[in-house]
């Protein structure tokens, strides 16, 4: 077979001037117009004369002709390209061969041309750029320039000095929670240190190729949140127990409570009870009677359909058997073995390992996930996410879980505006008969009490009402962004709730994860 042979230009450097033939070759690429003007240029070729270059081109092949006046030969020298990555933290370079007889590059000169041409000023590799020369990489991508990334800062942190992973409730063995392993609540003696913060660690800041500076994050200082019976030491890295008590976190706040203990059951010998403090109940709570505590209820026996009320957290080491009139209601978190006929009402968080026929509310999480665990029946609420292991049965019971908002909330948001509205005019008029007192010659010393008094009151009234505000706030961001997260079975029977949106499961799903998005209820395997 003969092989195809293309047509070549070739330039020739003469005394009397440069000139244009054309030859055949052997490649299997035959050269055009195009790549010849391209040659011209890379060649610099001047004054080109581009009749004499048409009709060597109309010639044909072994025409010649001088196409241009004598000149010193131009070779092609080594050239560069840059590639800058989209966030403009890495750069590549390729170093394009020239002619033999062109220049090569230096450092300098690719260190100057990044900056000139590319802007690149910043993080330039010159070893890795001196490699490529030295060695000839051609038409080989290297890095030649790296930013440096900001380094935020770490923020300080808040260590605790007593047991806070109240959220299990017993010791977990294979699985399931072994609620005999229970050590509810931590005593502290007065002047003890319950908490202890570190400093935060600055940022480092960065750059880009560019130069531009990247700003770190700032590391920000821990504070310490702390309420009743504790206070902070004087350089301010510490808090201390004010009293004897039962050290607890509720809603990020260290708190000391003074404890009343039970040694037996709550029944006819005790009656009802009502306590400031922390109450821990060494028995049972049988039926019919009220346990209210302005702190927390640790409980090592079990509730029968009593009423149980704490400001903070209740924890239950037995089961809590309502027969549908028993509820407990919690300002914090609710930790429960099992719950059966009952009512829970908690402000953060409700845990327990079994839960029949129970109607639950929680504005945080509820979590019912051991290996064991199961929920059939009831109705389950949380306005952030429920979190379960088995729900239903095969027998196809109703259990409805939901997504969702109190009712009372909104009603609730608008009665804290009015009380607002009613408090600020009530603090201006405060001040206003404050200055007048003030600039009156005669002060009657009990009045400037009382009002000073009325106008302290005023403002923590305003505080505490924009507390609560921002507390119910918080709660409907959380609902928009919740989720129930099935991840063992849900069977036939459990109707999945998003405030009016409802999705029921007709046969069983496994390891499924249900959120709202786009009006509707969308379903994805669980992470």
């Amino acid at each position: 077979m003969n092989m195809i042979k293309q047509y070549n230009f070739v330039l020739t450097y003469e005394n009397d001037g440069v000139y244009l033939s054309i030859e055949r070759n052997e490649s299997n690429r035959m050269m055009t117009e195009g790549d010849l003007l391209t040659m011209l240029k890379d060649k610099d070729v001047q004054d080109v004369d581009f009749s004499a270059v048409n009709e060597v081109l109309q010639s044909g092949l072994g025409s010649i002709k001088c196409i241009a006046p004598y000149q010193e030969e131009k070779f092609k020298d080594d050239d560069l390209d840059v590639f800058a990555a989209p966030n403009k933290m890495e750069a590549k370079m390729i170093i394009i061969k020239g002619e033999d007889k062109g220049k090569r590059l230096s450092v300098d000169e690719v260190v100057k041309r990044l900056g000139d041409e590319y802007k690149i000023v910043s993080g330039i590799d010159t070893d890795m750029i001196g490699e490529m020369i030295d060695c000839g990489l051609y038409d080989e991508e290297r890095v030649i320039a790296v930013g440096k990334p900001a380094v935020d800062g770490i923020p300080g942190e808040v260590t605790y000095h007593f047991e806070t992973n109240f959220n299990k409730v017993g010791a977990e063995v294979g699985g399931r929670i072994d609620f005999k392993q229970l050590s509810l609540f931590a005593n502290v003696s007065k002047g003890s240190v319950i908490a202890s913060k570190t400093d935060p660690v600055p940022g480092i800041d960065g750059y880009d190729i560019y130069g531009k500076e990247l700003k770190a994050k700032e590391g920000k200082e821990a504070k310490f949140l702390y309420g009743k019976n504790v206070f902070m030491s004087q350089n301010g890295d510490t808090l201390l127990a004010a009293i004897d008590g039962k050290a607890d976190v509720v809603g990020n706040k260290v708190v000391v409570s003074k404890v009343y203990v039970i040694n037996g059951n709550v029944d006819m010998s005790v009656g009802n009870i009502d306590f400031a403090g922390d109450i821990v109940i060494n028995g049972n709570v049988m039926s019919g009677f009220e346990v209210k505590a302005g702190g927390s209820i640790d409980i090592y026996g079990i509730v029968e359909d009593a009423k149980i009320i704490a400001q903070e957290n209740i924890r239950i080491a037995g089961g809590f058997l309502g027969n549908g009139k028993g509820s407990l209601e919690a300002g914090g978190s609710v930790f429960c073995k099992s719950v059966e006929n009952g009512i829970i009402n908690a402000g953060i968080s409700i845990e327990a390992d079994v839960v029949m026929h129970s109607n639950i509310y929680c504005n945080g999480t509820i979590k019912v996930c051991g290996e064991k665990s199961r929920v059939i029946g009831g109705n389950m609420c949380s306005s952030k996410e429920i979190i379960l292991n088995n729900v239903g049965n095969i027998k196809g019971t109703d259990t409805n879980l939901k997504i969702g908002l109190p009712d009372d909330v909104f009603q609730r948001i608008s009665d804290i505006e009015e009380e607002k509205k009613k408090l600020d005019m009530l603090l201006k008029e405060l001040n206003r008969r404050k200055n007048d007192m003030l600039s009156s010659t005669e002060i009657d010393v009990n009045q400037k009490v009382k009002i000073m008094n009325s106008l302290l009151s005023t403002q923590k009234s305003l505080e505490k009402n924009a507390e609560e505000r921002e507390k119910l706030d918080d709660i409907i961001e959380s609902a928009k962004k919740g989720r129930i997260q099935i991840r063992g079975r849900g069977n036939n029977g459990v109707n999945i709730f998003f405030n009016n949106a409802v999705k029921r499961i007709e046969l069983t799903v496994d390891f499924t994860t249900f959120v709202f998005k786009d009006g509707e209820i969308h379903e994805y395997p669980c992470s």
